[in-house]
């Protein structure tokens, strides 16, 4: 099933218009974000906090490991100290 674009919209997007929903996107998601570790537990929070670099490494003793041939890592994703510390908690 194709979907059309609405006929009021350009062909083609300004990179600042681009750039400005992006930073609107980011800030509203941070704001989810903050929202949902308010509401958590402290050990809730740090689970939560562990989540991306559980996702992101590819290693052994970790569950769900296959391979080193598997495909592993979230795109430009750093982990951060509070990665860190939620996994060594």
């Amino acid at each position: 099933m194709a979907t059309t674009a609405h006929p009021d919209a350009p062909d083609e997007i300004d990179i600042g218009a681009l750039k400005r929903i992006v930073a609107r996107f980011q800030a509203h998601h941070a704001k989810r974000l903050a929202a949902a570790r308010q509401s958590l537990t402290p050990r809730r929070r740090t689970a939560l906090d562990a989540l991306p670099l559980l996702y992101h490494r590819n290693h052994p003793a970790r569950p769900g490991y296959i391979s080193a041939a598997v495909p592993a890592g979230i795109s430009r994703y750093r982990p951060g100290a509070q990665s860190r510390r939620a996994l060594k908690a």
